[in-house]
């Protein structure tokens, strides 16, 4: 298994390809600081990069991973136009004698496999071509995500009286329990973009905005079709987004600074989603699992807490309620619960996640500096474009099936 630390290292196997970007392989990488040898000008030292050239640097790394996010929109879309297709020719040679379809159906398919045909294999076959795309453009495989995670581990408390964190990788059950605690306080994070969402959610209806929510709902599914789909909601889905965004776009874009990276993939995890409904939880959790995937060092602890925190919204959507008081009970219960849960992973640990919420424009460019260039690179503009113009679409289909208009 390929252990490599974030960021890959300038030579070995990805030299050709990945650091051929940044450093032609065999150059020496510039020094920092700026005594003698570093970029200051001074006799022996390399001279200082230009903002200019240092924003272009910026948009080259966003060019090289960010186009992958419009791979999946386009295979998507393609993919689910080509199915809903297929589906209307099977259904007009299958039922042309017939008056009406059979009942709980779309088209003579149950509802259930309708919506996994139409809508999960789609973005499924999108993210599949993006991950094509991404190990080709970057030349990482995906095992290089997968090394043991390098969590804190903490020795007998001195006579101080406080811990001395360490961080070399834990095994066993320790390790298990880390990850377990993480994933946890990771769904605590999902509560509080809740929280925000319902917040939105409130001032939307309050001014008559027909505000478009995707519907998650397996009401007339058969099992085989809750199963189907619930596969892909709690597993393949958080696996194959986690490696996308946590994985190849965090790893390249890791390289202009960790808090510009976080923000990046986070703001990217929330567009990918192509709704209002879906904004701040995305934001949130994909800030946070960003953060861990750093800390880390692998893609396990973020792949965890992404599966629990999709299972328990699965399993808490099946359980029944006699009226929206109970409803209201067990979800301010839920946030309470998870809120309490990330507030002691923090206290524990937030020391340690500090230095990535850092940057201070060491090489040469504020953090403000670096996302405008970032935000500004044309695979950036047009997944944005693309974002506002589907926000645009949902709206309208919204009124028209409303009536309003």
């Amino acid at each position: 298994m390929n252990r490599q630390s974030y960021p890959p290292p300038e030579g070995g196997h990805n030299a050709g390809r990945w650091s051929g970007r940044w450093t032609p392989p065999g150059a020496p990488p510039p020094p920092a600081g700026n005594g003698p040898g570093g970029w200051d000008g001074r006799p022996g030292g390399y001279p200082a990069p230009d903002k200019r050239q240092l924003r272009l640097a910026v948009k080259r790394a966003v060019r090289l991973v960010l186009p992958s996010l419009l791979i999946l929109f386009l295979v998507e879309y393609a993919f689910a136009f080509a199915a809903g297709g297929f589906i209307g020719a099977y259904a007009a040679r299958a039922y042309w004698d017939t008056a009406s379809f059979p009942p709980d159906t779309y088209y003579g398919i149950p509802y259930g496999l309708y919506d996994f045909l139409t809508g999960y294999l789609p973005v499924l076959a999108g993210e599949a071509a993006a991950l094509v795309f991404l190990r080709a453009r970057t030349g990482l495989r995906i095992s290089a995500f997968f090394a043991r995670p390098e969590v804190p581990a903490r020795e007998a408390r001195p006579a101080g009286g406080r811990f001395t964190p360490e961080t070399p990788p834990l095994s066993g059950p320790a390790l298990a329990g880390w990850v377990a605690f993480a994933a946890a306080a990771g769904i605590g994070v999902s509560m509080l973009g809740q929280v925000c969402a319902m917040v939105e959610l409130n001032f939307l209806y309050s001014i008559g905005f027909p505000l478009y929510s995707p519907d998650f709902s397996t009401e007339g599914y058969t099992l085989f079709d809750t199963i189907l789909c619930n596969l892909y909601i709690c597993v393949a889905g958080p696996v194959i987004e986690e490696l996308v965004f946590r994985g190849y776009l965090l790893r390249v874009l890791r390289r202009c600074g960790a808090l510009f990276s976080v923000l990046v993939t986070a703001v990217f995890f929330a567009l990918f989603h192509m709704n209002l409904v879906q904004l701040f939880t995305p934001l949130f959790v994909g800030a946070f699992l960003a953060l861990l995937t750093l800390r880390t060092k692998s893609l396990i602890p973020a792949i965890c807490c992404h599966i629990l925190n999709n299972t328990l919204s699965t399993l808490t959507s099946y359980i029944p309620f006699s009226g929206d008081f109970a409803l209201g009970l067990f979800t301010l219960g839920q946030i309470a619960l998870f809120l309490a849960v990330f507030a002691l992973f923090w206290a524990l640990w937030g020391r340690t996640f500090r230095p990535f919420l850092r940057d201070g424009g060491q090489d040469g460019l504020r953090l403000s500096e670096k996302l405008g260039a970032a935000f500004t690179s044309w695979p950036s503009a047009v997944f944005i474009c693309v974002y506002i113009g589907m926000i645009a679409y949902s709206t309208v289909a919204s009124w028209l099936m409303a009536g309003s208009w």
